[in-house]
C-alpha cells in the first residue's frame, strides 16, 4: 500500500504516504489531534450560538413595516455608513415586533440536543431583494419550536411561504436576521419578485410627506 498510518501502540508514529514519510512522537500527534478538535468544536459552536442565544421571548407587538423598510434602516450599505443609526433603528424599530412577510425556503435544519450544546430547528430564507445581491446566503433564519414542525414538514427548499414572525436579533458580517417563528404556508410567488408585495415603502411615504410640507 502507497499510504501507511500508525497506530496509538507505539511511542514514535510514522506516516507514510507514497515516497514521503513524516515521523513523530506519540504525545505530539495526541497535541495535533486535540487542536484539531478544539478548532472544529469551536467552528461549530460558532456557527450555532448566534441562533440560539435569543432566549425564548412572546409574540411581539404587530407592525405593518416591509422587508423594503428593514433594508433600508438596517440593511447592510446603512449599516457600514451610519452603525450607530443602524443600531438605534433595528432597536426602535424592528426588535421585538412582529411582522409578515414573505421569501423563498433554503434551508430547513432540524434541531437537536446533545450533551451541553441544545440548537434550535430553523428554517433559512432567501428575501426579495436580497441584503447582498452578489452572494448565495440567506437573509432571514427563522427559529420555531415543536409546535411549528408540523406546518415547516409540509415546505420544501425553493418554496414560496409567507411568514409570521418576530424579530428577535440582528445579523452582522453575513450572518442573517434572526426571527421567531409563529405562522408560515405557502403562497403563490409573486411576479415581480418581493418579500412585502403589495406594500407601500413606509421610508417612501415619508419622504413623500416631508416633500409636500
Amino acid at each position: 500500500s502507497r499510504i501507511s498510518l500508525p497506530t496509538f501502540r507505539t511511542e514514535v508514529m510514522t506516516f507514510k504516504i507514497g515516497g514521503c514519510a513524516v515521523v513523530l512522537a506519540r504525545k505530539y500527534v495526541a497535541i495535533m489531534a486535540g487542536l484539531l478538535l478544539t478548532i472544529v468544536a469551536v467552528y461549530f459552536l460558532r456557527s450555532t450560538v448566534h441562533l440560539n442565544q435569543v432566549a425564548e421571548i412572546q409574540k411581539g407587538a404587530p407592525s405593518m413595516l416591509s422587508w423594503e423598510d428593514f433594508l433600508y434602516d438596517c440593511g447592510p450599505r446603512t449599516s457600514l455608513r451610519h452603525h450607530t443609526s443602524t443600531v438605534r433603528a433595528f432597536e426602535e424599530r424592528y426588535r421585538r415586533r412582529t411582522f409578515k412577510w414573505q421569501g423563498e425556503v433554503r434551508i430547513i435544519r432540524e434541531g437537536f440536543d446533545v450533551l451541553f450544546v441544545r440548537t434550535k430547528s430553523v428554517l433559512m430564507v432567501k428575501m426579495y431583494p436580497q441584503r447582498y445581491p452578489r452572494r448565495d446566503l440567506p437573509d432571514v433564519a427563522l427559529l420555531f419550536g415543536e409546535d411549528r414542525n408540523m406546518e415547516v414538514a409540509m415546505l420544501n427548499p425553493g418554496d414560496w411561504v409567507e411568514f409570521e414572525a418576530t424579530m428577535t436579533a440582528h445579523g452582522y458580517r453575513g450572518d442573517p436576521e434572526v426571527m421567531t417563528l409563529w405562522k408560515i404556508d405557502t403562497v403563490p410567488r409573486p411576479s415581480p419578485l418581493s418579500s412585502s408585495p403589495g406594500a407601500v415603502s413606509h421610508n417612501d411615504m415619508e419622504g413623500a410627506n416631508e416633500d409636500m410640507s
